[in-house]
């Protein structure tokens, strides 16, 4: 009876080992030109489109090659079209090898070498942030954090703060985030001034406004995790 469970135990193993380490078939191409086609009819508003014309596959990654016949320069290619296939044709690797990476490339019109997809995204370039002067006559106080567990649990620990709002619960949902599109995760927004509204609006109500609320006096609850970001109040 032991060796019949050992024996199966072996043979699960086995095939699901098998599953995860083959390698991409011929087919793969099709695959990758499938899911950007099914992608593409979600997007009307981007007027650009990829074609995977070959892929190769090292002990760490698979390269897949698109538009061999075109060349891109620098900067040219639209930064929302880019920023999503990664995302959307992450699940090839899950289905067709156990490589965790995924490198995009196209080719440079200067050199005519192949260089990984962002080389060639339209992002505007980031600005380096300066802190402004603060001309405000009260000097900044840090208040020392004494409700830590309150805050994250806010039915236990030290007693609310006294304010506004004191007595009343609130409900907070950040918004957008990461969307299934079916074929894989991309973003709900694009990015518009170097930011995706969709990784801040997380921060924005777990950092500014759920303290405020807090601090408020009410009992503030959030249908996303409070904690994404490890700052002083969580």
């Amino acid at each position: 009876m032991k060796k019949n469970f050992y024996t199966v135990c072996f043979l699960i193993f086995f095939i699901q080992f098998n599953s995860y380490s083959q390698a991409p078939t011929a087919d793969f191409v099709q695959q990758v030109n499938d899911i950007l086609k099914k992608e593409k009819d979600h997007l009307p508003t981007i007027n650009f489109t990829f074609q995977a014309d070959s892929f190769s596959v090292t002990s760490s990654a698979i390269h897949i090659f698109f538009n061999t016949n075109n060349l891109y320069s620098k900067a040219s290619l639209p930064a929302d079209y880019l920023e999503m296939l990664p995302e959307i044709l992450m699940p090839l690797t899950v289905n067709n090898s156990n490589n965790i990476q995924l490198l995009l490339f196209a080719k440079e019109a200067a050199t005519n070498q192949w260089k990984t997809l962002d080389y060639f995204s339209n992002h505007p370039a980031r600005e380096i942030y300066k802190t402004p002067a603060n001309t405000d006559t009260y000097k900044a106080v840090r208040k020392n954090n004494n409700n830590v567990v309150q805050k994250v649990f806010p039915t236990t620990g030290s007693p609310t703060p006294v304010g506004a709002l004191a007595g009343k619960t609130v409900w907070l949902s950040p918004g957008h985030g990461w969307h299934n599109t079916g074929s894989g995760f991309v973003t709900q927004r694009g990015t518009t001034n170097a930011i995706v509204e969709d990784f801040t609006t997380a921060e924005t109500v777990d950092y500014y406004l759920m303290g405020y609320l807090y601090n408020a006096g009410a009992n503030v609850w959030s249908v996303r995790e409070r904690c994404k970001y490890k700052r002083d109040y969580c």
